[in-house]
């Protein structure tokens, strides 16, 4: 599977870890969002918005994922997430369909959610080796979310 453009909304501790691991592990990062602002403009080349959600790298992007928290996650997908996209998010405590904001849109929903947890404000790429992820969802996404966990 070639890896889908990405864009991840949410750069807390997962949000950054996990933009830093797809970026550096080849995936096309081109974008992470944080509400308020970070320290860093970029993690391994990615920028980080922060402030007003950046509709045009959202809109550019195929796959988002979102690591916003649970109870922020279907207005963040209301707001952001478009019929053409694919869409995660990486909570435990919500199943995929959240992010199905209408029969259309997104495209397809899935949950990837690593069965550990972030402290560091961006874990190492390794961090993520040998991490075990609860996926499920709808088949395309699901797919995705299971290639994202490898």
């Amino acid at each position: 599977m070639t890896p889908p453009t990405t864009f991840v909304i949410g750069a807390g501790r997962l949000g950054r870890s996990l933009t830093n691991a797809l970026a550096l592990a080849g995936w096309p990062v081109i974008g992470a969002w944080s509400r308020s602002p970070l320290t860093v403009d970029s993690l391994a080349g990615t920028p980080v918005f922060h402030g007003a959600l950046p509709e045009a790298a959202i809109e550019a992007a195929e796959l988002v994922v979102l690591t916003v928290p649970d109870a922020a996650l279907s207005s963040v997908a209301a707001r952001a997430l478009r019929p053409h996209h694919l869409a995660i998010h990486a909570s435990g405590g919500s199943p995929a369909s959240v992010l199905r904001v209408t029969q259309e849109s997104p495209r397809s929903v899935a949950c990837a959610h690593p069965l550990q947890s972030f402290s560091a404000a961006v874990a190492p790429p390794a961090h993520f080796h040998g991490v075990a992820f609860g996926v499920e969802g709808e088949p395309e996404a699901a797919a995705v979310g299971q290639a994202l966990a490898r």
